[in-house]
């Protein structure tokens, strides 16, 4: 992918890096607090952001953070996909069998049941560290 122009700052680096860490952060917190489906939402967002801004400073695909975010964004995204089915038929599925609708709300309430609360949990594992400190050693890290 892209990256950044090699001469930038390190101060404009560490900034952008803490902002990016701390909203992934603050978007874990609401999601365990309340774990609805815009707060899901909002965390897988904030994680595509930290993934692309990680991908600019040339992250290697083998970083065991790198990996990590795929992993939590891939599943977070199947979550919402459910939510937004679910939303759908709720609206719409007047016609549709309604063993149909029930059997997505099961599978909904199952994936959240077992997924969410990992993921949520695996995220803050993931950033173990306060952004004001991790971002300059994650920079250090990739090279920065």
């Amino acid at each position: 992918g892209a990256q950044l122009p090699a001469q930038m700052p390190p101060r404009v680096l560490i900034e952008g890096l803490r902002q990016t860490l701390g909203r992934v952060r603050d978007c874990r917190k609401q999601a365990h607090k309340r774990p609805r489906p815009e707060a899901i939402h909002e965390l897988r967002k904030a994680c595509k952001d930290l993934r692309h801004q990680l991908e600019w400073l040339g992250v290697d695909a083998e970083h065991v953070l790198y990996a990590e975010l795929l992993a939590i964004i891939k599943a977070l995204g199947e979550l919402t996909d459910l939510f937004a089915l679910d939303l759908w038929l709720r609206a719409n599925g007047r016609n549709c069998p309604q063993a149909e609708v029930a059997a997505v709300q099961r599978a909904l309430e199952k994936t959240y049941a077992r997924t969410a609360g990992k993921l949520i949990g695996r995220c803050k594992v993931l950033l173990a560290e306060k952004p004001r400190k991790m971002a300059p050693a994650l920079l250090a890290e990739l090279g920065w």
